[in-house]
């Protein structure tokens, strides 16, 4: 019973010193670049994710339509490209990066992306000037205003951007919820074992019989 207790006391000592480790371990992601014009094509590097997993890539939320994915290697890291929706007008959007995207704890980041003007699509007027001369010569003048053409406006499923936070995982944070409440109790009960074994020691043996 010494020897369990001992043992249980090492082990509640063990978790409290991982709990708090596994707690923070937080998904990684970032995007280069961070802004660009529709159909940009932007290069994702993650790290912290689970080992093997498909990485999927939303417009805001999960519930965003998917616009790229890739993989982690056995380390959980990984790079892969993604695409800009071509239909994406200016203006500051927030990406949903996840692994375990249907599971009961989704390890996920969130990070901003900047939408900019794609060339050519802004709006201009020329003045052209021209004189005329009548028998009078009183001059006369004639504007001819001149616009180029703007892209019709288009829409998207992209959202309105949230702060580009480092993301979350509640799989992790639950692992280190769990095994700091081990800790506690593995820890209590090594220390109650002690001290009921100094309480009520164990009787000497029988002397032998005669």
């Amino acid at each position: 019973m010494k020897r369990i207790a001992g043992l249980l006391v090492t082990l509640g000592l063990v978790l409290l010193a991982i709990g708090p480790v596994a707690a923070v371990q937080l998904p990684v992601a970032s995007l280069d670049p961070k802004s660009g014009p529709a159909g940009t094509e932007i290069a994702v590097t993650v790290s912290q994710y689970s080992p093997g997993i498909v990485i999927e890539v939303h417009e805001d939320t999960g519930s965003g339509a998917l616009i790229g994915t890739g993989t982690t290697n056995a380390s959980g890291t990984g790079a892969f490209p993604i695409t800009i929706p071509a239909s994406a007008t200016t203006g500051s959007y927030l990406l949903y990066i996840c692994g375990l995207c249907t599971s009961q704890f989704p390890e996920w980041a969130t990070r901003g992306f900047q939408v900019t003007q794609s060339p050519g699509t802004t709006s201009s007027t020329t003045t052209t000037t021209v004189a005329t001369t009548t028998t009078t010569e009183v001059a006369t003048t004639t504007t001819v205003a001149a616009t180029a053409p703007t892209a019709p406006g288009t829409s998207t499923t992209i959202a309105a951007v949230a702060a580009d936070d480092g993301g979350s995982s509640s799989q992790l944070l639950l692992i280190g919820l769990l095994a700091a409440l081990l800790a506690v109790v593995a820890f209590l009960v090594g220390l109650l074992t002690r001290s009921r074994k100094a309480v009520h020691p164990m009787p000497p043996p029988p002397p032998p019989a005669a």
